[in-house]
């Protein structure tokens, strides 16, 4: 179990390092073609859009990789991937460097950190719309705190990865993710009619069939665009013990804004030790 485990974690730690590696080589791709850099993407100059986008995608990989291998994260994960997301950074620079200084008919002798501090203290902004906006011009020192945020926003991008993967329902029995199953967006006419909905999926046997299938028959009657009231529902199955997990949601579509409903934010998790009725035939259902 230990070998297996350190296998499979040397696995995940892999998968991350080589979408670090494709996502570094692709937006270096871009910006050689178009000379656009997407992590410089900000909203009011500080918030670093592109640089979260990017540092997600090159996370992804650790974060699918540990759901196939079932790999709960750890604090060793996260130290990982905060250390691949500034990698990501560094090396989409290192990319452009080597781009830069083998330039056909060009003979440039420039260290990579010589290049950094041109390339952060010489760069120029642009602000606001297109066909509004302006030019910042050469940033100077400010370069480098601008740079800072950039780094910042990879960060968070794989931070936002190891949250996705830490919520995800996970079967303490049996080492596994539970695997989706249905989803529904319901739709009611009143608050009473939602929450009777409600109460009768937890009348229901527990068995992920029977309950799947009432879900499933109450798509096509909960889809009315003109009902006020929506209610979402998440029913998630171990493929190994057949346990369910179910989450919901409740809010209502008023014309000023979106009231939730706290008392429909469950999660709900149904041991199959209380289910005496589950079988291996469930297991093709799922």
């Amino acid at each position: 179990m230990v070998v297996k485990n350190l296998i499979n974690n040397s696995i995940v730690a892999g998968c991350g390092l080589c979408t670090m590696v494709l996502v570094s080589v692709f937006f270096a791709w871009i910006h050689y073609l178009t000379g656009f850099n997407l992590f410089t993407f900000s909203i009011w100059f500080v918030l670093p859009v592109g640089a979260v986008l990017i540092g997600a995608l090159a996370a992804s990989g650790y974060y699918f990789g540990a759901v196939f291998f079932n790999i709960r994260p750890t604090v060793f994960l996260l130290i990982q991937i905060v250390i691949v997301t500034l990698l990501c950074n560094i090396l989409i620079f290192y990319l452009e460097y080597q781009s830069y200084i083998n330039l056909p008919n060009t003979n440039y002798n420039l260290l990579f950190s010589k290049y950094l501090d041109i390339r952060i203290t010489h760069a120029r902004y642009f602000i606001g719309r297109i066909s509004l906006g302006f030019s910042t011009g050469k940033v100077g020192t400010i370069g480098y705190l601008i740079s800072f945020l950039h780094f910042l926003g990879f960060i968070l991008g794989g931070l936002i990865c190891y949250a996705v993967l830490a919520v995800k329902p996970y079967c303490k029995k049996c080492y596994r993710y539970f695997s989706d199953s249905v989803y529904a967006n319901l739709k009611f006419d009143s608050y009473k009619e939602m929450f009777d909905y409600s109460e009768q999926l937890f009348q229901q046997p527990i068995d992920h069939e029977k309950i799947k299938s009432y879900v499933e028959r109450s798509k096509s009657a909960g889809n009315d665009e003109k009902k006020r009231f929506e209610f979402e529902i998440k029913v998630q199955s171990c493929k190994k013990c057949f346990s369910i997990f179910i989450s919901e949601d409740a809010k209502e579509v008023l014309a000023d804004g979106v009231k939730r409903f706290p008392e429909f934010n469950n999660n709900v998790l149904i041991d199959s030790d209380k289910n005496k009725n589950l079988n291996q035939n469930l297991l093709n259902s799922i």
